[in-house]
């Protein structure tokens, strides 16, 4: 599902492999995140090969975000037009950080 690369303890980048970041996916998802999301409080999320989310995903990644507590963040890199509209429609564009 994902590639991890942990900076440091504080830090830590998801490289999304999966298209569809649906209601099979996104579970998978959430647990790879909360099994490595202890003391973490920046999450980046690389989004390249993600073509369309759910509200699952949409979930999965508000999850990370309230995992890490006061002071977290969650951005999101290469979100394409589709990914980017729901993330705008949704008003998740304004929760997260995206480049």
């Amino acid at each position: 599902m994902t590639e991890h690369k942990i900076e440091n303890e504080r830090k830590l980048t998801l490289f999304l492999k999966e298209r569809r970041l649906d209601a099979e996916s996104a579970p998978i998802l959430y647990d790879e995140i909360m099994r490595d999301i202890q003391g973490v409080k920046k999450l980046t999320v690389d989004m390249a090969a993600v073509v369309y989310i759910s509200s699952a995903g949409l979930r999965a990644l508000l999850a990370a975000l309230h995992a890490m507590g006061d002071g977290g963040s969650v951005t999101l890199l290469n979100v394409c037009d589709n990914v980017m509209h729901t993330l705008q429609i949704t008003g998740f564009s304004e929760i997260f950080t995206i480049n």
